[in-house]
C-alpha cells in the first residue's frame, strides 16, 4: 500500500513540475524576444552612426533569433535579415523602424498573455496531477 501511495506521489509531483516547467519555458520566450527587441533597437542605432558594419548586425540578430522558437518573429528577423546591406542607409533605417513595429506589438500581445499562460500551465500541472492521483487509488 505504501508504494502505491509513493508511487501516486512521484507522479502527482512530476506533472506539477512539467506544469511549472512550462510556464518558465513561457517567462524565458518572453525575455528572449524582449532581448531581440533591445538588441534590434542597439544594431539600428549602430547603422545609423556607421559604427558597425551590415554583416556584424546581421549576426547578431540571427544569433538572438535562433534561441527563439516563435516562427512569426523568426520570419520576420530572416526578412530584416536578407534586406540589410542590400538598400542604402535610409532604406535600411525604415526597414529596421518596420521591423522594430511589428516586433513591438508582438511584444506586447506576448505580454499580455504570458502571464495568464503561466498560470495556466501551473495549474494544468496541479490539477493533471491530482487527476491521475484519484484515478490510480
Amino acid at each position: 500500500m505504501l508504494i502505491k501511495y509513493t508511487g501516486v506521489l512521484i507522479i502527482f509531483i512530476t506533472l506539477c513540475l512539467l506544469g511549472h516547467q512550462k510556464a518558465v519555458a513561457t517567462q524565458m520566450e518572453l525575455n528572449t524576444i524582449r532581448g531581440l527587441y533591445d538588441k534590434l533597437l542597439s544594431c539600428k542605432l549602430s547603422l545609423k552612426f556607421n559604427k558597425v558594419r551590415s554583416s556584424k548586425i546581421v549576426a547578431d540578430l540571427r544569433q538572438v533569433c535562433e534561441e527563439i522558437n516563435d516562427k512569426e518573429v523568426n520570419k520576420l528577423i530572416e526578412e530584416l535579415c536578407k534586406s540589410v546591406g542590400t538598400t542604402p542607409l535610409d532604406g535600411q533605417l525604415l526597414l529596421f523602424e518596420g521591423c522594430e513595429e511589428r516586433l513591438k506589438l508582438k511584444l506586447n500581445e506576448l505580454e499580455r498573455k504570458t502571464p495568464t499562460k503561466c498560470k495556466l500551465y501551473s495549474s494544468l500541472g496541479v490539477l493533471s496531477g491530482a487527476f491521475l492521483a484519484i484515478i490510480l487509488i
